[in-house]
């Protein structure tokens, strides 16, 4: 066993301690330099925040389709994707208001048919003196009724000669009588027929105003057939087919032409809707095609619709939530996208996109800060 003296010992240390091994600096100059690195590429790294939503390239000069009025779509003239002049029929639409009018109209119509019908009889029975009504039917009762109390007061005028002779009148006093009492038997007849005559007229007349309203409704139904406000490309939303029923003032599709150019619409949820600002810079990429082989065009924001746009579930009594979104407009460098292989693909009408929106540019740096919760 070796015996090494302390003295040695104490010697070996302070030598250690003037001059360090070469390794010792080489460890500090290597995390110093990390760390230099690190700072300085936190400090001029930019994290970016980014928002992603779909949208749709459109044509420039572009109109939504709206219709005036509630109601079920009959015909669909224009489908997807065919090319319409301005003024041209879209589809057609059978309004349920319109239906529900008509068909009130001809319930009320055939109501002051058959009371005119019911009073031109009791009219007739008045002066033929005959009553056929059948006192069975509720309707028909009424006037039974009424012709039986007619004939009650009428009855009741007529004069038993017999008894009036017992009672000591003279025949020339039961004549004045009689003949009296035929009159106002005719003057109860006249004023019956007079009301009923005037009654039954009244209802004709009603007849006569329901058949104009019938009338109008026949001839307005001109008016609930879309048109389109412009030339171009018709694109209906998905819900809108033969049989649906859409309401009034709900965008239903709209219309593109492409002459002009076009123009990119992205449509944000509502949550982030409050991290996206006009500027922003918009990165997109076209739906179905590889990443890995096409790029995607460059753009930005240039308007933020100021309104909420919200879409009801599709079909009557759905129990799905409607959807609600801000639509932004993006301004697009180049209207196609290129492929690895230099090839062009073109950004066309009615194409489905993918938007990714950096909102919000801050540095490595001023990220782990807000992490240590010191900014």
């Amino acid at each position: 066993m070796r015996v090494v003296p302390l003295g040695n010992l104490t010697d070996s240390r302070l030598l250690y301690e003037k001059r360090p091994p070469i390794f010792g600096f080489i460890v500090v100059a290597l995390v110093l330099t990390i760390l230099t690195v690190t700072l300085f590429w936190s400090l001029n790294t930019i994290r970016p925040s980014v928002v992603t939503a779909a949208g749709a390239i459109q044509g420039a000069d572009h109109a939504t389709i709206v219709s005036s009025v509630s109601g079920r779509v009959s015909d669909i003239q224009a489908p997807n994707g065919s090319a319409v002049e301005a003024g041209v029929p879209v589809l057609t639409i059978e309004s349920t208001e319109l239906a529900v009018e008509a068909q009130t109209l001809h319930g009320q119509r055939d109501s002051l048919v058959a009371q005119a019908d019911l009073q031109a009889r009791f009219t007739d029975a008045v002066s033929t003196g005959s009553n056929d009504f059948n006192m069975d039917d509720p309707a028909e009762a009424h006037f039974g009724y009424q012709y039986e109390s007619l004939q009650n007061k009428k009855s009741q005028l007529r004069i038993d000669r017999p008894s009036l002779e017992a009672q000591g009148y003279t025949a020339v006093e039961i004549d004045n009588a009689i003949k009296g009492n035929r009159l106002e038997m005719v003057e109860l007849d006249k004023s019956a027929l007079a009301e009923s005559t005037k009654i039954e007229t009244d209802l004709r007349t009603q007849i006569k105003e329901v058949d104009i309203r019938l009338g109008s409704l026949e001839t307005g139904k001109s008016a609930y057939t879309v048109t389109a406000g412009q030339a171009g490309e018709v694109y209906l939303d998905a819900r809108v087919t033969t049989g649906s029923v859409i309401s009034a003032g709900t965008p239903i599709g709209t219309i593109s032409s492409t002459e002009n150019g076009i123009k990119l619409d992205t449509y944000l949820s509502v949550t982030d809707r409050q991290f996206v600002d006009v500027g922003d810079e918009a990165r997109v990429t076209v739906s179905g095609l590889p990443a890995t082989d096409y790029g995607n065009a460059t753009g930005k924001v240039v308007a933020i619709d100021s309104d909420v746009t919200t879409v009801a579930a599709e079909g009557a009594g759905d129990s799905s939530p409607s959807s609600s979104y801000f639509v932004a407009q993006v301004e697009i460098e180049h209207p196609y996208i290129t492929s690895n292989a230099n090839g062009k693909h073109q950004l066309v009408n009615g194409t489905a996109v993918e938007v990714s929106l950096t909102y919000n540019k801050t540095t490595y740096f001023e990220y782990f800060l807000h992490l240590l919760g010191l900014k």
